[in-house]
Parts: C-alpha cells; sequence; structure tokens
C-alpha cells in the first residue's frame, strides 16, 4: 500500500498495512476456504476469519479450550450445534449463563420454542399468556411447568455439600423522552428479579421484605425507574460467603435534559456499609440490606403533569412529606 505526496514521491507504507483481497464466490468454494478468505478482506468478515485461525490453532495445540455461551443461544436454536461442538471434542469447557443452562432443561423436558416478530405486541402476547425474548416466544404454562421440574430438583440436593445460588435484584430503568422509567427492569436483557418464594426454597434465606424503595428515582419531566430494598437473613446452621455484584454505589444514574440524577445503591450487613467487591462470610442471623439504585429523570421536574405528581404520591412513589410542627395559633 503506497501513498503520493505532493512532491510526488511515494510515502511509506502504514504499519501493520497489508493487502485487502476482495473474492468472488462459486459452487466450487468450500466453506473453509470461504471463511479463509474472508479472512482477507476487512470488519466483520475478517473477525470470522481471524476467530477461525484462533480456533484452529488451538485445535492444533492441544490447549483447553474454553467456550463463553452468552445471550439466548439455545432458545434461538443453537442447541443442536453447542451438542456438535461436545460431542466432537471441539471445545472442551463451556462457561454459560444460567438462562441457557435452564432453555436446555426447557427443551429437555419436550418444550419447545418457537419463532415470533421481534416487534410484537407485548400487551397481546401477556394477554394470551406467552413471553417473549426478541423474536423467540415460548407459553407460559410450559416455562411453568420447567421452572417447577427445577425447583423440585433443588430439594433433593444435599444439605451437607456446598453449592452456590445466584439471585438477581435490579434497579431502575431510567426515563425517555416519552414516558417514566420502568421500576426494578434490568434493560435490555431478559433478567427479571428473582421472586421472594424461589429463592427461599433454594436457599437457606429468609426475606424479611422486598419493596420499591420511594425517593430513589431520579426526578423529571418523566422520571426515572424506582429501585428496590430487599432486606434478607441468614438462617444456615453453616457459615455462608457471599459476593454482590452491585452497581452504582458511588456514582447515581445520570439524569437527562435537566432531569435529576437516580438514587445509588448500597449494600450493608447487620447495618454496616460494606465493600461490595469483597466475599463476605454470613454468620447464622446475619442480615443483608440490598438497596438497588434509581433510574435517571429526563428533562425538568418542574414541567411534569401535576396529575403524574398526583400518582407518584398515591402510589408512595415519592417519600412522605414530614407532618408540620409549627404551633397552632393560640
Amino acid at each position: 500500500m503506497t501513498n503520493n505526496d505532493p512532491d510526488g514521491g511515494q510515502a511509506e507504507a502504514p504499519p501493520g498495512a497489508g493487502p485487502l483481497l476482495p473474492f468472488s464466490v462459486s459452487d466450487k468454494i468450500s466453506t473453509a476456504e470461504l471463511v479463509r478468505r474472508m479472512g482477507e478482506t476487512a470488519f466483520q468478515a475478517r473477525n470470522v476469519g481471524l476467530a477461525a485461525q484462533i480456533w484452529e490453532g488451538m485445535l492444533h495445540d492441544e490447549t483447553t479450550i474454553f467456550f463463553g455461551l452468552a445471550g439466548a443461544m439455545v432458545p434461538a436454536g443453537m442447541r443442536p450445534l453447542i451438542a456438535y461442538l461436545i460431542e466432537n471434542r471441539l471445545i472442551d469447557v463451556i462457561v454459560s449463563t444460567g438462562a441457557n443452562l435452564y432453555h436446555d432443561v426447557y427443551e429437555s423436558l419436550g418444550f419447545r420454542h418457537s419463532q415470533g416478530d421481534p416487534q410484537g405486541d407485548d400487551v397481546r402476547l401477556a394477554h394470551l399468556r406467552v413471553v417473549r425474548f426478541y423474536d423467540v416466544l415460548a407459553p407460559e404454562h410450559e416455562f411453568a411447568r420447567a421452572e417447577r421440574f427445577c425447583t423440585e430438583f433443588s430439594l433433593t440436593l444435599d444439605d451437607g455439600r456446598p453449592y452456590t445460588t445466584v439471585l438477581f435484584f435490579n434497579g431502575g430503568m431510567g426515563a425517555t423522552p416519552r414516558k417514566d422509567g420502568e421500576n426494578v427492569l434490568s434493560w435490555p436483557s431478559n433478567i427479571s428479579s428473582t421472586p421472594v418464594e424461589v429463592a427461599e426454597r433454594q436457599s437457606p434465606l429468609f426475606f424479611h421484605y422486598k419493596r420499591l424503595r420511594p425517593g430513589s428515582a431520579g426526578a423529571g419531566r418523566f422520571r426515572g425507574g424506582l429501585g428496590q430494598d430487599i432486606l434478607i437473613e441468614s438462617e444456615s446452621e453453616r457459615p455462608l460467603i457471599a459476593s454482590f455484584m452491585a452497581e452504582r454505589t458511588r456514582f447515581p444514574a445520570p439524569g437527562l435534559a435537566g432531569g435529576a440524577d437516580g438514587g445509588t445503591g448500597d449494600v450493608r450487613i447487620n447495618g454496616r456499609q460494606i465493600d461490595h467487591r469483597r466475599q463476605h462470610v454470613l454468620a447464622r442471623g446475619d442480615q443483608v440490606l440490598v438497596r438497588t439504585p434509581g433510574g435517571g429523570g429526563y428533562g425538568p421536574s418542574s414541567e411534569r403533569d401535576p396529575k403524574l405528581v398526583r400518582r407518584d404520591r398515591e402510589l408512595g412513589y415519592v417519600p412522605q412529606r414530614a407532618p408540620s410542627r409549627r404551633p397552632r395559633p393560640g
């Protein structure tokens, strides 16, 4: 690669420059050759070729290959492909999200996912009791049966052996230019807050309460979504090791266009604020208070519709004002 300079000479090629080789597709080209040639082009096609080179090198070196399985790959129809990789020893270790493992159980029980419209009418689907994640659909009653299977299995686990469980507690979503932010919603993922009933059945934990945090939403023409307060007590006879992947504990979710910032999150053990980046040992009777952050508001709060202000107060979304202590006239 050369460039002409103003004096008529030729500039030196930039470091790392190499030929970019466009290619034509024919009936005779194999998939392997197609991927190799994609690596000689640019953008994501080049990355596909690079990934194939890395994978091939790992296979030749006989290294331990870790396969990160994130996103809803199983409900998207990739389950047979993943099984092929395992059966043919093309990967050695799978590091998966819990969602993929759950959907693997779901399909192992004979249930199936179906295609849907990524812009589907969620209100209509909710009325039909159908769950949608992007363009994949599943009947809610089949989800309930699979969840019951998982719960019943968890009750057979040996209490004398250590195991790990993960609980999700979401904060509030930020407001948009058209509407308030949703409360305790993890967007754009499909992670929902763990129900108290599920957490208590699977773990030696007692939930004193799990409720919305009044005042945690950023004010604005449209307010942010509320966070939540969860007070949990350990009922385990043996120590528990707890890790907290908390966010927005120091820096709040910012408001936009004049909207106020959301409230920050917090984690406390027995009333004492802790470093949530470290592991902590819980004894029987220890209490953990998790306070998730609120979403930022949008637009000046002075422009908020009075009807929405009144609704927020009626629903308890804003802290109650203390009664006036002015002396009564004598």
